[in-house]
Formats: structure tokens, sequence, C-alpha cells
């Protein structure tokens, strides 16, 4: 019987200038495209529906302090990498969850067969004043 070979992409996200916070989340989306060549996925700004091929790699309720490892297989071929990442703060005695995606790569990753691809992502929290970000709701706790 024939066996193929799974490939994997691995390595390390750095987030930079993340505020205090009481709860850090982080993601890792992987965006199939058709060549190295091929622009981001949805010019750089996917829709919150296209995010189907997503990877919880950690929860931190203590602050951050990285980097934080990571190992997914996939089949070959050429994905974007999105990092996403929800802080929790708390700001004027109230809870604010902020999130962010980042693309750290300004091109797709190419994961060939049977290989173990490795990649290094950096991102920096932009540095926006709070009352600036836009809202999209409040969830108060249900008893």
């Amino acid at each position: 019987m024939f066996w193929k070979r799974k490939s994997t992409i691995s390595g390390n996200i750095t987030l930079d200038g993340l505020p205090p916070h009481r709860f850090v989340g982080v993601l890792l989306s992987l965006f199939n495209v058709p060549s190295l060549s091929s622009a981001p996925p949805y010019g750089g700004e996917p829709p919150a529906d296209a995010y189907s091929d997503e990877n919880k790699l950690t929860e931190l309720s203590a602050p951050y302090s990285g980097p934080i490892s990571f190992q997914i297989q996939r089949p070959a071929g050429y994905y974007y990498l999105d990092v996403g990442v929800i802080a929790v703060q708390e700001i004027d005695g109230r809870l604010v969850a902020q999130v962010e995606h980042f693309f750290p790569l300004n091109r797709p990753t190419a994961i060939a067969a049977g290989a173990n691809t490795q990649v290094e992502l950096n991102v920096r929290w932009p540095d926006i004043p709070i009352d600036q970000l836009h809202h999209y709701g409040t969830v108060h706790p249900q008893k």
C-alpha cells in the first residue's frame, strides 16, 4: 500500500507592542492560493466568513511572553498565513476585546510535498487608541 507523506509548516510567532492585557489568544489561518505570485486573498482583508482553515495556537491568561511555536500539517501547496490575535484588556474598569489580523509575509508560503517548511512570523500590534477602534457591539454576562 502507498502512503503519502504529509507536509508540515512550523515555526514561531512573535508579537511586538502588545498592550497590557488580561488574556490573549492566537490563531493561525491558512489561505490556499494557486501560485507564489498570487495576490493576498480578499485584497489582504478577508471577511469573517472566509476564515475556514483556522488553527488555535494558544490562549494565555498571564501576560504574553513569546515566541509562540506551532506545527501544522497541510497538503502541499501555496498558502498565505494570517495571524489572528485577540487581546482582552481592562480599560476604565471594563473588559474590552480587541481583535486584530495580520498577514506578516508579503507573499504566499510554499509547502513542499513531504517536507517541513519553517517560517518566522513577526507581527506588530497597531498603536491605535481603543476609543478610535471600530465597535462591533457589547456583550453582557447572563446569570
